[in-house]
């Protein structure tokens, strides 16, 4: 049996001392992209993304990256559009995956 990940998404969080997250960019993820690019060259990803990721820290990516994320994973609704990045990531064959497409926690939706 052969078992692979159809997509492995990179995401930076923290846990906070008050048990909430958030994330952390402050570390460069390009060390970390290039060993999601080796995990996908192996075939135990059929594809590699991100999530979370403003225009600004794809452009940072896509620098270096010798495999482009096929999808950046984002809040996505109509209180959130985010349409910059939307734009950047259909200009850039990137796949704008919705995360809580209906609204996050204590979203008014």
């Amino acid at each position: 049996m052969h078992l692979w990940f159809d997509l492995l998404l990179l995401m930076k969080t923290n846990r906070l001392p008050d048990g909430s997250r958030d994330i952390d960019w402050s570390a460069d993820y390009a060390e970390t992209w290039a060993q999601m690019e080796a995990v996908q060259k192996s075939g135990k990803a059929r594809a590699i993304g991100v999530s979370n990721m403003s225009v600004p820290k794809l452009e940072k990516l896509l620098k270096t990256a010798k495999i482009p994320p096929a999808a950046n994973q984002i809040e996505l609704h109509p209180l959130c559009p985010q349409q910059e990045t939307v734009d950047f990531c259909q200009k850039n064959n990137i796949l704008v995956q919705a995360y809580s497409p209906l609204g996050s926690t204590e979203s008014p939706m």
